[in-house]
């Protein structure tokens, strides 16, 4: 053998060894990667998150949130307000958001909140709101609700680890973390029993900041699709030793609503859909209706009050629909509790 032979044989047993070598690594690294998806625990990632985000529990020291909070209005305009959040302790805070035309104060005590309002409801664009405000509403999975297997997803230049969250029936949403940190990076909803798309589709959290031992998101967005709904940007977050005690004063003529750290979430009974009235088929009548509501101690409804409108014949179906829902009603412990909430119903020709 020659040694150009020799020199040819070995090259090419080096270019087979090193494409075996590769092959072994891109195995070990993929049957790494999986097992490790396999291990993780979705209630894990929750737990995590929770415990790294929730910024208003027992153990945070006095601090001062101040932020700029956005709605987009249906019609393209841009509704600009102000959130602030005065904390001392889970049983002594004080929430407060304005716009030009609505404020809503909350004062926090040891049963609930006290809360006085510009209206005797609230809008759709405040329940819109809420979503960027309570991290903890949006990690909150319910008794009757599963998780799936945590799946590794690439978003824009980070890691993901995501894990959707089901009914029996249907998937309300994705929560999905942040690898490096377990930060909840975004929440996708999505379409139930056949609803077209919900008011707010996506939540995303962006530029995080430390405070303590709390990862704070300084960005919050909700989205329709792409097209923005609500969005508060953290302006300030500092320590406050001394606040006016008179800040958590309740205010003259506020209701009293109780909650609790580990409220359990209501839960719909019994709900026949509307049905859609001839006439307004007939005249193509079709759209979104939507009535804010309270759930009573008892899971029936009160204090209806259309806040999104489709045609008068479809907003008296649904009014007539939602007197005869029941509710399990939201409860601390073994005693129920009123709850706010917004409750829409679709009317689509064709769909």
């Amino acid at each position: 053998m020659t040694w150009r032979r020799y020199n040819s044989r070995m090259i090419r047993t080096r270019a087979i060894a090193t494409v075996l070598a590769g092959w072994v690594l891109a195995t070990a690294v993929w049957t790494a990667a999986k097992d490790k998806d396999a291990a993780m625990d979705p209630k894990e990632l929750i737990s995590r998150a929770l415990q790294k985000q929730e910024l208003w529990v027992e153990g945070t020291p006095a601090l001062l949130l101040h932020g700029e909070v956005r709605i987009w209005e249906r019609k393209g305009n841009v509704a600009k307000g102000e959130y602030t959040y005065s904390w001392i302790s889970p049983s002594r805070w004080r929430e407060e958001i304005r716009f030009l035309n609505y404020q809503r104060i909350r004062i926090g005590d040891a049963g609930g909140y006290w809360q006085k309002s510009d209206l005797e409801y609230e809008p759709e664009m405040i329940f819109n709101l809420e979503k960027v405000l309570y991290v903890k509403d949006a990690l909150r999975v319910n008794m009757k609700q599963t998780l799936t297997k945590v799946k590794a997803e690439k978003d824009k230049d980070s890691q993901k680890n995501c894990t959707d969250v089901k009914w029996p029936s249907a998937t309300e949403k994705t929560l999905c973390f942040d690898e490096a940190d377990g930060t909840l990076a975004s929440v996708e909803y999505h379409r139930i029993d056949g609803q077209h798309a919900p008011e707010v589709s996506r939540l995303e959290f962006d530029k995080y900041a430390t405070v303590g031992d709390k990862r704070v998101p300084q960005e919050v967005r909700a989205l329709s699709g792409t097209n923005p709904v609500a969005s508060l940007n953290v302006l300030e977050l500092t320590p406050a030793a001394q606040m006016d005690p008179a800040l958590f004063n309740p205010p003259d003529n506020a209701e009293h609503w109780a909650t609790c750290k580990d409220v359990q979430g209501r839960e719909l009974l019994s709900s026949d859909p509307p049905i859609y009235p001839p006439g307004s088929k007939a005249k193509l009548e079709q759209g979104r209706v939507i009535y804010y509501v309270v759930v009573e101690g008892d899971g029936t409804l009160s204090h209806e009050k259309l806040i999104q409108g489709a045609t008068p014949a479809l907003d008296a179906v649904t009014r007539a629909t939602l007197n005869e829902w029941r509710y399990k009603p939201a409860a601390c412990g073994k005693t129920p509790v009123r709850t706010e909430t917004s409750i829409s119903m679709d009317f689509w020709l064709g769909g």
